[in-house]
């Protein structure tokens, strides 16, 4: 099991994940949503908080129309539990922990609790076993084909994302649906974000049986940037 220094850097990383979660709820509610979730435009203050770099991307939320407001949030929120996963998911990282010491590190509840610090505890058990369940999809994924320096790059010319699975003999790449993986994150933060005070500000028209429905809808709609997440 891990020791002492890697107790000490999953503590770490879980309150990294915390002001992850408290610095996008509060650039949400001053306004404005991210439109780039990519963990290069996330940096680490000396104090230990994260803070967003990068904000040429970012975008007002008054610029959207207001049913989509509350959606662009929900994307955001998507884009966080992806690639906050992603950016776990290397060789490094695999040869200190096994899966079930990152699960039970609680890195999903850090970032949830901090998000939406109104919900009841059992909504957040429940989309804490759902962002888990995604990690384990990745994580089996990866191994497959053995952990590489970085899980995904940008393809410039498709804003696609693939990742690049490496092994001892030979380089593989595979693509990740990744609109595919925001379509089934977006749905798991509806009830609660409607118990969120972000909510009253930016209300959501949408039930999450239909966003289940139309989620991939909007996240290839031009106005999401659905490749730029």
């Amino acid at each position: 099991s891990a020791g002492v220094a890697q107790q000490t850097w999953l503590r770490f990383l879980g309150a990294m994940w915390a002001s992850y979660g408290t610095e996008l709820r509060g650039f949400h509610l001053a306004g404005f949503y991210r439109h780039n979730a990519n963990p290069r435009n996330l940096g680490l203050a000396n104090d230990g908080r994260i803070f967003f770099v990068d904000l040429d991307s970012s975008c007002s939320l008054v610029s959207c129309s207001e049913e989509s407001r509350a959606l662009q949030i929900l994307r955001d929120l998507a884009g966080a539990i992806f690639h906050a996963s992603s950016s776990i998911l290397s060789a490094s990282i695999a040869e200190e922990f096994s899966l079930n010491e990152i699960v039970s590190s609680n890195l999903f509840r850090c970032f949830l609790d901090a998000y939406f610090p109104e919900a009841a505890s059992e909504q957040i058990d429940e989309a804490e076993r759902f962002c888990e369940n995604l990690l384990r999809e990745m994580w089996l994924q990866q191994s497959t084909y053995g952990f590489g320096a970085q899980m995904y790059s940008i393809d410039r010319e498709t804003c696609g994302y693939q990742a690049f699975m490496t092994n001892r003999d030979a380089a593989r790449t595979r693509a990740i649906d990744r609109p595919a993986i925001f379509a089934r994150l977006m749905p798991v933060f509806t009830q609660l974000y409607l118990n969120s005070s972000t909510s009253d500000r930016y209300p959501l028209t949408r039930s999450q049986a239909e966003l289940e429905l139309e989620s991939s809808r909007f996240l290839a709609s031009r106005h999401s940037g659905g490749g730029q997440a």
